[in-house]
C-alpha cells in the first residue's frame, strides 16, 4: 500500500469514493468539490494505482487553554467497499497523524458518524451540545419581540464575526474563524438554500441566525446572540414562522443554566445532550509547549501511551513554571500514566483529572493527580463547524 497526498490528477477518484461512501451527499458534495476541496489536504491509500481509502484534513485555528492552536479537522473518511474490514483505517489514521505533525498541526478534531468507531484510535469526545427538537408552538413562553431583522450575506462578515467572537468568548475549544472560514460557511449555507439574518438594536448588529426552512421544519445551523434579550428576539423570529413550519431543531451550547432550557415548560422530553465533536493530540509535546497554564510551579513524570503515534508513546518530564511548560523524555518511573485519547479530554477540559481517575483512564500518585488537576481544570467547550 502507498500512502500519499492527493494530486489534481486524483480528483475523480477522490470524488467517486466520497459519493459512494456518503450516498451522493448532494447538494453539499457538488459545492465541496467545486468551491472547497484542496487535493493538498486529502490523504489517500493506493494499491496498484487504485484509491482504496481517503480522508480530508482541513486547516483551522482553535482556541485551547489560552492559545490559538493550528488544528486539522478530519472529514470525509471513505473506504472503497472492496477494502472495508481489511485493517486499513488504523494505518491511514497513523499516517494522518504523522502528516499533521509534519505540517505543525498538533491537534485534530473529527465529527464522527459513530464516536465508538474512532474510540479505539483515541479520538475522544470533547464537545457536547444541547440538541433541541421542538414544536414551534413550544417556543411561545420564550419568544419576545426584540430588535430589527434584515437579511445578511458576504458583505456582513465583519459584523457576523464580531458577534461570533463576543459570543464564544465565554466558551473554550472553539474555532477562531478567519474571513475565508466565513466565506466558506456562508457560501455552503446559501448552496443548501439556507437563510441568514442579522438582528440589530439601534442600528448595531447584536445577533444572527443561519437556518434552513424545508418540509415544514426549521433547521437552525447557528444562532448567536449578545445577551438574553437578543436571544429571545431570535427565538421570536423563529416562532413567527408558524405559518411556514411546525417544528424547529437546533444544536446549542451545553449550557445547563440556559434561560431557554428553564423556560420550555412542556418540551423537556425533546431536549437531549448530543455528542458532537471528538479530538486527539497528534503531537503531545508540541501541544503542551503551546498552551498557557495557571500560575505556579508543577512537576509530573507523565507516561503517555499511543499506539498510532510512536513519538507520543513515552514518558514526559513535564515542568511548568510561570504559565509555560518544558518537556523532556525521561527514563524515570512515571508518576502518572494516561492514554493519549484520555489525555486529550483532559487538555480540552472536557473531563477533569479526578473524573478520569474514576473512569480508570488515569492512574498515578496523589501528588501527580493533583498537579494534573491544577494544570488542566474543567472548561466549557463549544464548537459548531461541520466541514
Amino acid at each position: 500500500m502507498e500512502f500519499r497526498i492527493a494530486t489534481a490528477d486524483d480528483f475523480e477518484s477522490v470524488r467517486r469514493l466520497w459519493a459512494y461512501a456518503f450516498n451522493g451527499d448532494e447538494p453539499f458534495a457538488s459545492w465541496y468539490f467545486s468551491s472547497f476541496y484542496n487535493p493538498d489536504n486529502a490523504l489517500g491509500c493506493w494499491r496498484d494505482g487504485r484509491l482504496l481509502a481517503v480522508l480530508h484534513m482541513h486547516p483551522y485555528q482553535l482556541y485551547l487553554r489560552g492559545r490559538v492552536v493550528d488544528v486539522s479537522y478530519i472529514v470525509g473518511v471513505a473506504t472503497d467497499p472492496a477494502a472495508r474490514r481489511s485493517g486499513m483505517t488504523g494505518p491511514l489514521l497513523a499516517e494522518t497523524l504523522a502528516e499533521m505533525r509534519r505540517r505543525g498541526r498538533p491537534v485534530s478534531i473529527l465529527m464522527p458518524f459513530k464516536a465508538g468507531f474512532y474510540y479505539p484510535y483515541d479520538w475522544r469526545l470533547c464537545h457536547h451540545q444541547l440538541k433541541y427538537s421542538l414544536q414551534l408552538e413550544d417556543l411561545r413562553s420564550v419568544a419576545k419581540p426584540a430588535g430589527e431583522f434584515r437579511p445578511a450575506g458576504l458583505a456582513d462578515i465583519a459584523a457576523l464575526d464580531a458577534i461570533y467572537r463576543n459570543f464564544v468568548a465565554r466558551w473554550h475549544g472553539y474555532i477562531v474563524r478567519t474571513t475565508a472560514d466565513w466565506e466558506h460557511l456562508l457560501s455552503e449555507h446559501a448552496n443548501d438554500e439556507g437563510y441568514t439574518y442579522l438582528v440589530e438594536f439601534d442600528g448595531k448588529p447584536m445577533g444572527y441566525i443561519l437556518y434552513i426552512l424545508r418540509n415544514g421544519k426549521i433547521s437552525v445551523r447557528e444562532m448567536v446572540y449578545s445577551n438574553d434579550q437578543v436571544k429571545q428576539g431570535l427565538v421570536d423570529f423563529l416562532y413567527n414562522h408558524r405559518s411556514h413550519a411546525q417544528t424547529v431543531e437546533w444544536n446549542a451550547p451545553l449550557d445547563t443554566a440556559d434561560k431557554v432550557l428553564f423556560s420550555l415548560f412542556e418540551a423537556k422530553q425533546d431536549i437531549r445532550v448530543f455528542p458532537f465533536m471528538t479530538a486527539r493530540m497528534a503531537d503531545v509535546e508540541q501541544t503542551l509547549k503551546t498552551l498557557v497554564y495557571p500560575d505556579g510551579a508543577w512537576s509530573v513524570d507523565l507516561a503517555v501511551t499511543d499506539s498510532l503515534a510512536p513519538w507520543n508513546n513515552r514518558t514526559f518530564q513535564l515542568r511548568v513554571r510561570d504559565g509555560r511548560a518544558t518537556l523532556e523524555t525521561t527514563e524515570a518511573s512515571a508518576s502518572a500514566v494516561i492514554a493519549v485519547g484520555a489525555f486529550t479530554q483532559l487538555v480540552f477540559g472536557r473531563l477533569t483529572a479526578d473524573e478520569l481517575v474514576r473512569h480508570g483512564e488515569l492512574t498515578g500518585s496523589a501528588g501527580a493527580i493533583e498537579a494534573l488537576a491544577q494544570l488542566f481544570p474543567r472548561c466549557d467547550n463549544f464548537i459548531n463547524e461541520y466541514f
